[in-house]
This record gives structure tokens, sequence and C-alpha cells, in this order.
């Protein structure tokens, strides 16, 4: 009886958190601004958060909201990147957890995630 709640208890709590998903099967919803820095910020998918959506914001300035499973298409002439999130909808209130946009070949990549313990936050990753 202990192993079955145990096991219970593992499953339902290996769904709370979002999942990682490729750049490229993730949906576009905007691409804004000129510029030959291109900065690709995409929302996880999954449950958790589902009911909120998520601004986003380039050096103070919001460019878009995100849902599931979507993405945002910046360009900018600046290399020096601050990207901050925010949930936003009703009992979705959040920090707003900032990150700077890590270069390569003048393209880079963050991830809006968010889990149970960490709530929302945002990183850039290769993925």
């Amino acid at each position: 009886m202990k192993k079955l709640i145990l096991a219970a208890i593992v499953a339902t709590m290996a769904g709370c958190a979002t999942a990682p998903i490729p750049t490229s099967d993730a949906y576009s919803v905007a691409v804004v601004g000129h510029g030959e820095y291109q900065i690709v910020i995409k929302r996880d998918s999954g449950l958790i958060g589902s009911a909120c959506s998520v601004s986003i914001f380039v050096n103070g300035s919001r460019i878009g909201k995100l849902d599931q499973g979507e993405k945002i298409t910046h360009y900018g002439d600046e290399s020096n990147v601050i990207v901050a999130a925010k949930q936003e909808g009703f009992f979705c209130e959040s920090d707003i957890p900032e990150a700077i946009a890590m270069f390569k070949d003048k393209k880079a990549t963050l991830r809006v995630a968010i889990s149970a313990n960490k709530g929302l936050h945002i990183s850039n990753t290769s993925f």
C-alpha cells in the first residue's frame, strides 16, 4: 500500500512542470523589430500555468505575449539585451524573472518555463 501511495505521489509530481519544445516546433506568434541581432523567446508546453499568458519584455519594452508552445522572434541592434517575463491573468501573479541574452553568431534563444517549485523562470537554451 505504501508503494502504491508513493508511486501516485511521484506520478503526480512528474506533471508539475512544463516541458521544453524544440524551437522549430514552437508556433510563431510575432516577429518584431529590425536589426542584425536575433532573439527567439519560446515558452514551454505543459499544463502548469496554462491559464496564464506570459508577457515578454526586451530592455524594458513589452514586445508581445506567449501562451504554451509559442515563440516570438525579436530583431535588434544591441548585443547587450535583458529579456524579462511576467505572467498575466486572473490568479497568475508572479515575480518578473530576467535573463541576459547570450548571443552566438548574433543569435540567441531563450526558454520561458514554469515549474511548481521555481515558478516562472527564463533562461538561455540551445534546444
